[in-house]
């Protein structure tokens, strides 16, 4: 995992004050479009950069997400051809790049839109870029952190038992969904076997440990962003979460019936 840069955030911070980690200074925020504008291209830098910081160093130890890489297309080939002597392989690289910061982008966007959804109807909005700090800064460290255990626990033979526990349990939550829905719709591989966890090793037990705490740590950081950046209280705040943590099976439900309706 790497070290956010930011102003006043540090690795401290980030372990034992998320509070302040996540605060956005509200006072500092202008009502002027000028400095509104500033402030969003400040942030989007920072999302940037720690994409960046993410996704290179898992593309370059060979993690990634898909198993073939599909022939980079004539429009690349024949304008890097004369750069690069292995146009091909810079194609390879960038496509498992874009693969692997793509998950991270797909999941800051959902996390957003349900985040300040959920402010919006509690109306305690106070402002989008509130909103919009506290998930970057959150997806930034404690998302990435996540995705980054589950990329090696899917690509190291010593924690393969621990892919296997993840992998379980992902398609149990989808099948209950399939279940509710009774949509009658099957996974690749078919239902979830029992996982025997008398053979996870020392590797594999940190990996889903880390996993269990950088999702407290981001839900945990979402209610104070709430707390803090949207001056809710904490019932409100609470509520605020229920919008984040449902926004998965609302996804779920609006795949199974668009499966359903295509099918």
């Amino acid at each position: 995992m790497y070290i956010l840069p930011s102003i006043k955030s540090s690795t401290i911070d980030i372990i034992f004050r998320p509070s302040r980690f996540v605060q956005s200074r509200i006072n500092t925020y202008s009502d002027s479009l000028k400095d509104k504008t500033k402030i969003l291209i400040k942030l989007s830098l920072i999302f940037a950069l720690n994409l960046i910081l993410y996704s290179v160093p898992l593309t370059l130890s060979g993690i990634a997400t898909v198993e073939a890489v599909p022939n980079p297309p004539a429009i690349f080939t024949s304008n890097f051809g004369p750069v690069f002597e292995s146009p091909v392989e810079v194609w390879d690289f960038l496509y498992q790049l874009s693969v692997n910061a793509g998950f991270l982008i797909a999941a800051s966007v959902t996390a957003l839109v349900s985040y300040h959804a959920g402010v919006v109807f509690l109306r305690e909005s106070e402002g989008i870029l509130q909103s919009l700090h506290t998930i970057i800064y959150t997806s930034s460290i404690y998302l990435a952190g996540a995705f980054t255990l589950t990329w090696i626990a899917s690509t190291a033979d010593q924690i393969r038992f621990a892919d296997d526990i993840i992998i379980h349990y992902q398609k149990q939550f989808i099948y209950f969904f399939i279940d509710l829905t009774d949509s009658g719709l099957d996974l690749p591989g078919g239902r979830p076997s029992p996982v025997p966890t008398s053979n996870i090793t020392i590797e594999g037990q940190i990996i889903i440990f880390g996993l269990i705490l950088m999702g407290l740590y981001f839900m945990y950081s979402l209610y104070l962003g709430a707390r803090i950046n949207h001056d809710m209280d904490r019932s409100d705040a609470i509520l605020m979460l229920v919008f984040v943590t449902l926004s998965p099976a609302i996804y779920i439900i609006g795949s199974i019936i668009y499966s359903v309706n295509i099918i």
